[in-house]
Order: C-alpha cells, then sequence, then structure tokens
C-alpha cells in the first residue's frame, strides 16, 4: 500500500511549490550550474514568471521521472521509458482510487469543473480519499479537479490523462520562448482534451530537441499570456 500512496503522489502532483510543472529547455551552452539556473529564471521571466529558481527546487522537481536527473541532456531524454513508469503510476493510482472510493457516489463533474476545493473535499467521495491518504488535504494537488474527473471516467481514460500529467507536466517553454502550456488557469481545472494536446505537441518537441538541457520546475504560470 506504501508503494501504491507514493504512486498516487505522483499523480496528482502534490508539489514542493506552486501549481504548475514546468519543463523549461535552454541550451546546451548553459551548463550544469549557476549559467543553467540564470538561464532558467530568464526563461520563465519571459513568458511572464517572476518566481526565482534555486538549486534545491531544481533538485527535486525531476524525482517523479524515475531514473531522469533534475537537469537532463536532450541526448539523455528517454521518453519510451518515462512512458513505461507512467502506465506502472497509471495502474497502480487507479487501484488505489477503486479501493478506497467502494459504495460512493461520484463527485458531479460540474462541481469538479467550478467548484471551489473546499467544496469538492466536502463531497463523501473526496472525504473517502483524505482518509486513506491525509496528507492530501495540505498538498498542492489537482486530484481535486481534472485528476478526480479523470479517475471517474474508467481506467482508460485516466491511463490517458497520468501519462500525459507524468511525463509533461502543465506547461513546456522551448529554446526559444514559447511557452506550450495545458490550460489558461489552474491544472486542476484543464480539460482532458487540453492536457492530451498539450502533452501531443511537448513531445513531438522534446523528440526533435538537440543540444539541449531540460530542467522541471514548480511555478504559478499566468492566467493569461
Amino acid at each position: 500500500m506504501a508503494e501504491i500512496l507514493s504512486c498516487t503522489a505522483d499523480v496528482t502532483h502534490r508539489h514542493h511549490r506552486g501549481s504548475h510543472t514546468v519543463l523549461v529547455c535552454v541550451g546546451d551552452r548553459t551548463g550544469y550550474g549557476p549559467r543553467l539556473l540564470h538561464a532558467i529564471e530568464q526563461q520563465l521571466a519571459c513568458v511572464g514568471v517572476r518566481a526565482c529558481v534555486t538549486d534545491l527546487m531544481c533538485s527535486r522537481h525531476l524525482e517523479r521521472f524515475g531514473d531522469w536527473a533534475a537537469a537532463v541532456h536532450s541526448d539523455h531524454l528517454d521518453l519510451d521509458t518515462a512512458r513505461r513508469h507512467a502506465v506502472a503510476v497509471g495502474q497502480s493510482t487507479y487501484c488505489w482510487y477503486r479501493l478506497n472510493v467502494d459504495r460512493t457516489g461520484p463527485v458531479p463533474l460540474r462541481l469538479l469543473r467550478d467548484g471551489t476545493r473546499q467544496q469538492i473535499t466536502e463531497h463523501p467521495r473526496s472525504q473517502r480519499l483524505l482518509q486513506a491518504d491525509p496528507g492530501l488535504g495540505r498538498a498542492e494537488t489537482e486530484l481535486f479537479g481534472i485528476g478526480l474527473a479523470c479517475l471517474q471516467s474508467g481506467p482508460y481514460v485516466f491511463a490517458q490523462y497520468a501519462a500525459a500529467t507524468t511525463m509533461f507536466g502543465h506547461g513546456l517553454i522551448t529554446c526559444d520562448g514559447e511557452l506550450l502550456r495545458s490550460g489558461r488557469s489552474a491544472p486542476g481545472r484543464d480539460t482532458l482534451g487540453g492536457r492530451l494536446t498539450y502533452a501531443g505537441a511537448a513531445e513531438a518537441y522534446l523528440r526533435r530537441l538537440r543540444d539541449a538541457v531540460v530542467c522541471a520546475v514548480h511555478v504559478d504560470l499566468p492566467v493569461s499570456v
């Protein structure tokens, strides 16, 4: 059960900080030291993010990619291995969900889309999940939104969501400073279609990326860009 809960934290994006997971791509010339951190800050600033990126932050943000390091050279990106990891995470999380929501009715989709976090977490199904993992009540998580909507739609839909979210997060900044993102507001308010469209674009970009470094950070993207 401990392993399942650990996987659950990955998919629901229990963040150390911030609400969006953003992949930042910078030229290889920046290396892996202070110049890389400065380049990431510049890339974030160009899309309207003013948060400072510290070395400690960078050291944690790619933990959910399994064997990937905090800063990964494009030559070492292994998206196929990452996808296999994402599938395993999604399967474990769905099993955890099914074990813990027995005999509870679904949370209405309208509530998941438009309700406040307090309203959503007061629903009996949400309460059951919080009993199973109390830490979710204190976490930055999109479980009480698109995550639960996809869980309630069944294993196939959740597998799509889990792979897209675990591999590509919510946004990617290209080496040229272009921002690709899955939605215009908080991640929990995304639609599955928006998340999958973004993930497809992010994967296509990363597969053709050369001579670059990719780092993941947790920041609050602006509502509109």
